[in-house]
């Protein structure tokens, strides 16, 4: 059979169309339609830069895994699908993308030796982490050959999956717009409503767009989808959503505007789970801050700010101290600038593409542009010795050349305290060498700025230790660290990738070994872990290694314990070498949980992207420890919480003045295009970690945990049924990540919680509870 090869070059994520491939059949051809290549597949061939099967074959059929490049490209597999099929539409899903500009071939054939058909895909992965095709006229082959020509990220890009349909409706596709345009079709009729209750017109947009929506959705539910249909699917879905943002915003305004005809300055309060969009007046501001905390707690609020017909400059914002049983220093309240970063896109449904407000940033005088909202963050430390009661301030915001607003401030303090040592083990990963990095042309180093990140994370109730890199806190540094609360620290890495040089585990057990006597004198083997392994693949040569080095380190250090996160559910070939397990938090199964337990073993879960999100809804920042109480997990991991802190952003680029509050210049988007991923602070002025709303969520979760657990401690020794419910996490928390937009429900829980805590221990809020 003679070559005959036809190339089409392909750019990013719109194609080029009117693409026709016409080859000769031989025999009749089976239809395929499904997301995954099924029964009678295998992977023939491989180059040796693949990883070997059976794992790349997982990769090719979509089981779950992917296939790794490890080595320099070009590398490729072949798929024989067991017999002649007819394919109309390809996808390939692959991650960690970077915005790279990947190259691929796609060759098809009858026959393993003869594949006459090539499609080119260059430079695709700048929009997402996905391509796709639809084929004017199909292709019929036996044999698939995917060939990797060049990766932007050897490190990290890997194929999760090559999929191919017999059909142009290609079911991720389906899927997810269905669910966007459905999403959108809701929160339009949401601000028709929102219009027509506030007594003002409902903009002409609004129905323009509820009318595209419709068309668009009667794409979705065709019969068939060309690809010319598929790139209008995706582009009005972007314009659609970026206009319903617009409306938003001029409908919030219009509506604030009857309530307030003459005002020129705006100021309210709004709770800590509700986003304050720039240029959307939030309907649910109040005329003063409400708090509630106990001793020895921190706990935040917002002051929103709105322009509605001048700018505003030069604002200057002052409090008074707060006052009740007792007045507390300045310290006992904090204010600071909310930070807007920018979006450019997102592989997931969101609000909208754009300004997210995240980054908290000092205090100073700033500026208002008309028709802009400008947050303020407030925060209540309150100390541990603080009597019981009700407390209050005054919030003055003083724009040049407009009258002073004042926000109220009322402040509950509860009449129990929380522990200083953090009761739930974690670690949110603390990088000493992104610091030393960031800040090395200010020659400021590790040793000047080491106390000021001990507290910074410690404050939040997270532990100052480090997955990767330089080991946190030194031997020297762990008094400080644990008599500021911290329970969890990882002694040593042990297995690093493909690394098997018997001379660097040679070397990391004599570290161990001077960390052992350590540990033994300060009886704290319980807070110390060996980190196994990160991620291991499932290949036996892996497997075996991983279980060498751990029965090893078992047989020398008996107290020490071993520690494994994986991207899979608990795996039962490591057992015997881990006493604590990490599964990825969407492998996470409760009946894996109760087996650990019931080994005397303990399971935590980590997450990569989920839960923190930047534009994200605020309710998934405050999640986690809520669902690790509820399913009886030991503890909760984030890779690193500074993975901004690199290329591409750069010292010189980032130097935000005093005041500003729109930070372009630094980009949120990491790993797979997910926006704020593996990054929740800032590198702030002269060495100062700057935090952000989504970590002082995760803090206040941290609290809430905090709240669960002394409510646990207590009723177990005084038993009552009228508060025994409250131990039930609210089911709007769902068996993983997914919740509801809204997080009132949180709030009230958490309201209900200290209100029993306040009544068993605090006396209805006259008490002391040490």
């Amino acid at each position: 059979m003679s070559m005959m090869t036809r190339s089409i070059a392909i750019s990013v994520c719109i194609l080029l169309l009117g693409y026709s491939v016409c080859v000769s059949q031989e025999a009749p051809a089976a239809p395929i339609d499904y997301a995954r290549i099924d029964s009678g597949a295998t992977v023939v061939a491989v180059s040796e830069g693949c990883n070997p099967p059976p794992y790349d074959v997982k990769g090719a059929l979509g089981e779950g895994n992917h296939c790794s490049y490890p080595a320099a490209p070009p590398n490729w597999f072949i798929i024989d699908l067991g017999q002649q099929r007819s394919i109309t539409a390809i996808e390939i899903d692959w991650r960690y993308v970077d915005k790279s500009a990947d190259d691929f071939n796609l060759s098809f054939g009858t026959e393993q030796d003869a594949l006459d058909t090539v499609i080119e895909v260059r430079g695709i992965g700048a929009q997402g982490t996905y391509w796709y095709r639809v084929l004017e006229e199909p292709i019929q082959a036996r044999f698939v050959k995917m060939e990797v020509l060049t990766l932007k990220n050897i490190e990290w890009t890997v194929i999760n999956r090559l999929s191919l349909y017999g059909t142009p409706r290609i079911p991720r596709l389906i899927e997810q717009y269905s669910e966007r345009y459905s999403w959108l079709a809701g929160h339009i009729d949401g601000l028709v409503r929102t219009a027509e209750a506030g007594g003002i017109a409902v903009p002409d947009g609004l129905s323009a767009a509820r009318e595209r929506i419709a068309q668009l959705n009667g794409l979705l539910t065709a019969g068939e989808v060309t690809q010319q249909e598929w790139g209008a699917i995706e582009t009005e879905y972007d314009r659609l959503l970026a206009a319903a943002y617009d409306q938003e915003a001029a409908v919030s305004f219009a509506i604030e505007r009857r309530k307030q005809p003459d005002t020129v300055v705006w100021a309210g309060a709004l709770d800590t789970m509700t986003h304050a969009f720039r240029h959307i007046w939030p309907s649910a501001t109040s005329p003063g801050l409400e708090l509630e905390c106990a001793r020895n707690e921190w706990e935040s609020g917002q002051i929103v700010l709105g322009a509605p017909s001048a700018p505003l400059t030069d604002v200057d914002v002052t409090w008074e101290r707060l006052k009740g049983p007792v007045t507390l220093d300045d310290s006992a309240m904090t204010v600071e600038l909310v930070a807007y970063l920018k979006t450019e896109a997102a592989p997931y449904m969101t609000h909208h593409i754009g300004w997210w407000p995240d980054g908290l940033a000092p205090l100073a005088p700033f500026s208002l542009p008309v028709g802009e909202v400008q947050p303020l963050w407030v925060t209540a430390r309150i100390p541990a010795n603080a009597p019981a009661g009700t407390y209050t301030s005054t919030i003055t915001i003083r724009p040049a050349g407009h009258p002073a607003q004042r926000v109220p401030v009322t402040l509950t303090v509860w009449g129990f305290t929380l522990p200083t040592q953090v009761s739930l083990p974690n670690i949110f990963s603390l990088s000493q060498m992104l610091v030393e990095s960031w800040y090395r042309a200010d020659r400021l180093t590790w040793d000047d700025l080491k106390q000021t990140y001990y507290d910074f994370w410690l404050n939040r109730r997270l532990n100052p230790t480090s997955l990767y890199g330089t080991k946190l806190p030194p031997p020297e540094d762990l008094d400080y660290c644990l008599q500021r609360g911290m329970n969890t620290f990882i002694l040593e890495y042990v297995y690093n990738k493909n690394v098997f040089e018997e001379e660097k585990f040679q070397a990391l057990l004599e570290k161990l070994a001077e960390w052992d006597p350590i540990l033994r004198e300060k009886g704290l083997y319980d807070k110390s872990l060996v980190y196994l392994a990160d991620e291991p693949a499932e290949k036996q040569s892996v497997t075996e290694e991983i279980n060498r080095r751990a029965g090893i380190i078992g047989e020398r250090f008996p107290d020490m314990r071993r520690f494994i996160v994986l991207t899979r559910p608990v795996d039962p070939v490591f057992l015997g070498s881990v006493d604590v397990w990490c599964p990825i938090v969407s492998s996470m199964r409760p009946e894996d949980v109760q087996a650990v337990h019931a080994r005397g073993e303990q399971c935590w879960w980590y997450t990569v992207g989920a839960f923190y999100g930047l534009d994200r809804p605020l309710a998934e920042s405050r999640t986690m420890p809520w669902l690790t109480f509820k399913h009886d997990l030991d503890g909760i991991l984030l890779w690193v919480i500074q993975s901004g802190w690199r290329s591409p952003n750069r010292p010189a680029g980032f130097k935000p003045a005093p005041g500003e509050t729109m930070w372009p210049s630094f980009t949120v988007a990491g790993h797979g295009g997910y926006n704020g991923i593996g990054n929740l602070c800032y590198p702030g002025a002269d060495g100062m970690p700057w935090s952000s709303i989504r970590l002082e969520l995760l803090r206040e979760s941290m609290e809430d945990y905090e709240y669960l657990a002394l409510l646990e401690r207590t009723l177990t020794e005084h038993p009552d049924e009228q508060y025994a419910p409250l131990l039930r996490v609210p089911d709007q928390f769902a068996v993983t990540y997914d919740i509801p937009e809204t997080g009132a429900f949180i709030l009230d829980h958490r309201h209900k919680l200290g209100e029993a805590l306040n009544d068993i221990l605090g006396g209805g809020g006259a008490g002391n509870q040490e």
